[in-house]
């Protein structure tokens, strides 16, 4: 009989090597582009910190690392990446939807009685139309996911095997 998951903690830790070691490369590696190709008058390390040249470096890094994470699954399953991944719908989805809601409005009106600071690291991100779109597409939909596979799909699995089901959670 096969193991369920077929992975163990060794590959999850490799995808979280790889997964740091991607992003660093194509942040390099874009930075540089960018440095040559648009910016040739400005510090490297300036232009590294662009919120587009950021943005695309992980982009690219995460698709490096869902390539893993299939071939990973290929290698080691018999069966389709996402059957052996085992996502399933919630029953009660709608519950979760609703609860989601609930926090949401709940942390702004807790927000609301925390001092802020009157800047942001992320209010880089926002500056122009094009900057926050792409920040706002790729932070609810493609980082989510990879993150999701990488903690439901990969390392959860694992714990639940190795712990137990209940230990696995925390």
């Amino acid at each position: 009989m096969a193991e369920n998951p077929s992975w163990t903690g060794w590959d999850v830790l490799r995808i979280a090597f790889a997964t740091i070691g991607s992003i660093v490369a194509f942040l390099l590696l874009v930075a540089y582009l960018a440095h040559r190709l648009l910016y040739p008058g400005l510090p490297l390390a300036e232009v590294s910190r662009y919120p587009l040249v950021t943005v695309i470096a992980q982009f690219l890094a995460y698709l490096v690392v869902f390539g893993y994470m299939i071939s990973l699954v290929d290698r080691k399953a018999s069966g389709s990446f996402w059957q052996e991944i085992h996502w399933n719908r919630p029953r009660n989805w709608p519950a979760y939807v609703m609860g989601g809601v609930v926090l949401a409005f709940g942390l702004q009106a807790v927000a609301h009685f925390l001092p802020m600071p009157k800047e942001l690291p992320i209010d880089r991100f926002f500056q122009t139309p094009a900057e926050a779109w792409i920040l706002s597409l790729f932070g609810a939909t493609f980082a989510p996911l990879i993150e999701e596979l990488f903690f439901r799909g990969f390392l959860y699995p694992v714990l639940a095997r190795r712990l137990g089901l209940f230990s696995g959670s925390f």
